[in-house]
């Protein structure tokens, strides 16, 4: 039997603890393959069936500065892609629909189009377009969530941003495939593609220009008939339930070999039951429990890649004022460096990850997580289950081990912390997995 493909996209390290800025020391996760190759040639035409495991509808805004929604998102991406490859160090690479080079010297970056990239109904990819897509995310009306700090070391955006200019005089169009960005400062980061400096996608300017922009991400360019200019363009559409993706002729890269791509919304409880019955080729963005329900079936792959994310546990050691500054003066026993290092090493984190996270969560060694290679000190030890070491930690610190099973703070004073948890679909929203946490600690003599 052929085997079909079911995609895991997201691996999280989903149970890194913070430590005074140390994170928990890795371990071997699940090693999942990124691709899967039958080795047969490749058929021309046919369907490819697409489940989107997520709870809820997609919102249908077709336009990545002005999204809100992950689910759209997910949908959206046989049509919306970034204009940038990537190398394998996250920088910019060359060989996407747009290439960028960056002068650091003239604080300023360049971003040229390739020549045949082209929108869904046949009007080039231009430098306006994306000049446009800058203006739409900082224009106050539309609210975007993507102008941020980052943008606003733009020339001129600022002063655009708060009406005081019609224009952004640090976008300059050299010609119709050429687009300069002036910047006021060239940070390290900027030669990362996401990280916020560059916008990655682009707007049809000739489309949506006289669409009003507080009237843009409810109208019905954007929602009903959106442009594209990826390798699929939409040919039907189900609000907030499903997609017919066809061909984009038009598309400045390598042509899809499918026909069609069927995608449609699946609810994460109904979505192991859909691959057993073979309902769809591909699904996307599976839960750990979902994954564990399928990861047997004979007729599919599982796939999957370490997410550029990790989650924490931290201390509330103070407050931001009104300068949105951290003030590290509130009185609380978490501000002893010793016990929060202690609480780390109480954590049986490998035991956690395995028993509640079907081996797809592991332990991170510091706040930049492993995938991003180069950049992880992968000499870092971090916070391993090690009582000993905590209870001598607590120990020389003067926390006192008193009869009953737990300790006093150095005052000779009682004390007992409160864990907030988060709701959600993660280990943490486990009642069993929030008690794990107090088993351990309870261990060293903490009281929860």
């Amino acid at each position: 039997m052929e085997k079909k493909w079911a995609v895991k996209s997201v691996l999280a390290l989903a149970t890194t603890l913070l430590m005074s800025g140390t994170v928990v020391n890795s371990v071997q996760a699940a090693k999942l393959p990124i691709e899967y190759d039958n080795h047969k040639k490749p058929v021309k035409g046919g369907t490819l069936r697409v489940g989107v495991s997520e709870n809820g509808v997609f919102k249908g805004v077709f336009a990545d500065v002005l999204r809100s929604d992950a689910p759209t998102s997910e949908v959206a991406q046989f049509g919306e892609i970034s204009l940038f490859r990537v190398n394998d160090d996250y920088t910019y690479a060359k060989g996407g629909l747009a290439n960028v080079s960056i002068d650091y010297g003239k604080k300023e970056a360049t971003v040229k189009l390739k020549k045949n990239a082209g929108w869904s109904d046949g009007q080039p990819l231009e430098a306006k377009d994306l000049e446009y897509t800058y203006e739409v995310a900082a224009n106050r009306a539309t609210g975007s969530a993507d102008y941020n700090g980052q943008l606003q070391t733009i020339e001129g955006i600022k002063e655009y941003h708060d009406g005081k200019a019609d224009k952004i005089f640090g976008l300059e169009i050299k010609d119709k495939k050429t687009l300069v960005i002036h910047f006021k400062e060239l940070e390290p980061e900027i030669k990362f593609p996401h990280a916020g400096y560059i916008l990655s996608t682009a707007m049809p300017y000739h489309y949506l220009k006289d669409v009003p922009f507080d009237k843009l991400a409810s109208s019905d360019k954007l929602q009903e008939h959106p442009l594209f200019y990826g390798p699929f363009k939409i040919k039907n559409m189900v609000r907030g339930e499903s997609i017919e993706w066809v061909p984009n002729k038009y598309y400045g890269g390598k042509k899809p070999n499918v026909s069609k791509v069927d995608v449609e919304m699946v609810s994460p409880s109904k979505s192991a039951a859909a691959m057993r019955a073979n309902k769809f080729d591909v699904l996307l963005y599976e839960n750990g429990s979902t994954y564990n329900k399928v990861r047997k079936l004979s007729q599919y792959v599982v796939l999957g890649e370490k997410a550029k994310y990790y989650s924490y546990l931290g201390f509330k050691v103070g407050r931001v004022n009104d300068k949105g500054e951290s003030v590290m003066d509130r009185k609380t026993p978490v501000q002893n460096r010793a016990l929060r290092q202690a609480m780390g090493y109480a954590l049986n984190t490998d035991q956690f990850d395995k028993k509640f996270s079907y081996g797809l969560a592991y332990r991170a060694n510091t706040i930049v997580p492993d995938v991003f290679g180069k950049y992880n000190n992968h000499k870092a030890k971090g916070y391993p289950l090690d009582l000993k070491k905590a209870n001598k930690l607590l120990d020389k610190a003067g926390f006192r081990m008193q009869k009953d099973g737990y300790r006093t703070l150095p005052n000779g004073k009682k004390f007992t912390l409160k864990l907030l948890a988060p709701m959600g679909s993660g280990p943490m929203n486990d009642r069993t997995a929030i008690d794990v946490y107090f088993e351990q600690w309870k261990k060293i003599g903490g009281q929860s």
